[in-house]
């Protein structure tokens, strides 16, 4: 029962460390949250959809806006990004940003912005908005 103990005790204390040292290799590891919820991710009338992913890098001060349109946007225009955050002071904030679209194919997005907040801003995305060019 001891040896079991002391064995268990040393799996739990190798675990810690590599954890450990995997924030400390990269400290982007811990610093990267996902803040599209794992989902897809549409505008609200359902016109453009994107399979990909929005993260947040605090380290970087970046959000990335990263997947492929699941199918062709309907007509050239822009998809419009909206995302609350509130910064370490408790202060509410907002940013938006656009994405043309040409409507050819399931075209794959792959954007990074920096937004104007501090690193110590909590983000969430709360709209996608698709707007037609105008003719």
């Amino acid at each position: 029962m001891i040896v079991k103990t002391k064995i268990d005790h040393l799996l739990k204390t190798i675990v810690q460390t590599f954890v450990l040292g995997l924030s400390l290799a990269n400290p982007t590891y811990a610093a990267t949250i996902d803040i599209s919820g794992g989902r897809e991710l549409c505008d609200a009338e359902q016109e453009v959809c994107l399979r990909g992913s929005v993260t947040w890098n605090k380290n970087d001060r970046l959000i990335e806006i990263s997947g492929q349109l699941v199918s062709p946007a309907p007509a050239p225009g822009t998809m419009t990004f909206n995302f609350h955050g509130e910064t370490g002071a408790g202060e509410s904030v907002i940013h938006a940003t656009d994405i043309k679209l040409r409507a050819v194919g399931r075209e794959i997005l792959d954007k990074k912005i920096i937004p104007p907040y501090s690193s110590e801003t909590r983000w969430e995305l709360t709209s996608i908005r698709f707007t037609h060019d105008d003719k």
